[in-house]
């Protein structure tokens, strides 16, 4: 029997729309934001774009030919890094030939500005993560980082700010068992959790030598992790898992709950990560959306709808300093895709302090104009009459429902009226 939970025809939703940033002419892999939320970038088939968005505008970066046709030119991996010492924003890129570029913001030039030499990687082939110990790094403390390749290589790099240049630590290849799809640094520890494409292993690494910790596996249902995002503070990961995204506890791999994914279009590995403090987790879909979870009850929070419809395989969160932020993005082939973001304000009680830099911050890390602050205050009254709206067609609709019950929905649409579109990354 078809339940009407109105409930959720008059709940607000939690995140409100920000910006839409254009540029990306072919596929997008990899999206994230800066620290502080300043900055976003996207990286894919057809380079790599940043934007800042105090300005919602393209920022200048070193050249990179938008070709793509040449894997030197594709990327796949983003991470950044903050120096407290300069103020200094670090973004490290990963790419399909196994090279690894660094770019730093130039306060007076305006402009992202190569950092270090490229490090020599070991390794040609496609770079699967990109992990840091700590996104802020103190004024006497250098950056650890470390990534993965698809020819199962592991390495471990520490960055100085001072002589701008990555050191390699150690560099291990993993038996044909462990394709590490993901690797995250322990805080406590320091040393590195692998998480294996298949088979559902996860690995730790020393953090100085590379040797095998620990290996244990996580049990059928993690049979895949296409993607993996951590929550040492909460003691949990979450994966998706080819179809769902699963929650299991970190230390001792049981599973906590099942977010459903829908049945997949295509076969592709969604995106996941974790939100508000591991309250919500944002995974990617197939069906023109990403979707909010609230990980305790694995409902659905909210939908983002993504214009242009299709895949939308990447998501990042930040928590800016004075909001929340959510950005997705498209990742059809051959064609223009955007980023769509999306932002919850806190209470002021709630709101961490300003950081203390060399350089005065801006009124405003959202770039929130008076406008906009008009624009959703009259979006909230012409939702709440659409809102009275809705619950009237729902009332009269309710008959047929009773009768002839709903087909299931993702972000909105049913499974039967989406086309069923394929794409060859």
């Amino acid at each position: 029997m078809f339940n009407l939970d109105f409930r959720r025809l008059f709940k607000k939703s939690p995140y409100k729309f920000l910006t839409t940033l254009r540029g990306p002419r072919d596929t997008i892999l990899s999206v994230s934001f800066s620290v502080e939320g300043r900055f976003l970038v996207a990286a894919g088939y057809s380079g790599v774009y940043l934007w800042d968005l105090l300005t919602r505008a393209p920022v200048s970066t070193p050249f990179i030919p938008p070709c793509s046709n040449d894997p030197k030119n594709m990327f796949c991996c983003t991470a950044w890094l903050l120096f407290d010492k300069g103020d200094r924003n670090v973004v490290i890129i990963g790419g399909m030939t196994g090279n690894l570029i660094l770019w730093e913001w130039n306060h007076h030039q305006q402009t992202f500005e190569s950092f270090c030499p490229p490090p020599a990687t070991e390794s040609v082939e496609q770079i699967m993560s990109i992990g840091v110990l700590r996104h802020r790094v103190s004024e006497r403390g250098v950056g650890r980082i470390v990534s993965s390749h698809a020819d199962r290589r592991v390495t471990v790099w520490s960055l100085s700010p001072t002589e701008k240049q990555m050191t390699k630590i150690f560099s291990v290849v993993l038996d044909e068992e462990h394709v590490p799809k993901t690797v995250r640094f322990s805080r406590e520890s320091r040393d590195v959790l692998v998480f294996s494409l298949s088979g559902g292993g996860i690995l730790t690494l020393h953090h100085n030598t590379g040797d095998i910790i620990s290996s244990d596996r996580c049990g059928e249902r993690a049979d895949i992790m296409g993607n993996v995002s951590v929550d040492q503070l909460k003691d949990c990961f979450i994966a998706w898992t080819g179809r769902d995204f699963d929650i299991f506890t970190l230390s001792n791999l049981r599973h906590r709950l099942t977010l459903d994914g829908g049945v997949p279009v295509v076969s592709f590995a969604k995106q996941i990560v974790f939100a508000d403090d591991g309250r919500f987790a944002v995974g990617g879909t197939d069906r023109g959306c990403a979707v909010l979870y609230d990980t305790q009850s694995g409902s659905v929070v909210q939908n983002f709808n993504y214009p242009k419809g299709g895949l939308v395989q990447p998501v990042t969160y930040c928590p800016a300093p004075e909001a929340d932020l959510i950005a997705i993005a498209g990742s059809a082939d051959h064609q223009a895709n955007e980023i769509l973001v999306f932002y919850k304000t806190r209470s002021a009680t709630a709101a961490p302090p300003p950081p203390q830099t060399s350089h005065p911050a801006p009124s405003s890390s959202l770039g929130l104009s008076p406008n906009d602050s008009f624009a959703i205050a009259k979006l909230s009254v012409l939702k709440s009459i659409g809102k009275i709206g809705l619950c009237i067609v729902a009332l009269s609709g309710i008959h047929g429902l009773l009768f002839d019950g709903p087909a299931p929905k993702v972000c909105g649409r049913t499974y039967d009226d989406m086309p069923c579109t394929h794409w060859s990354f």
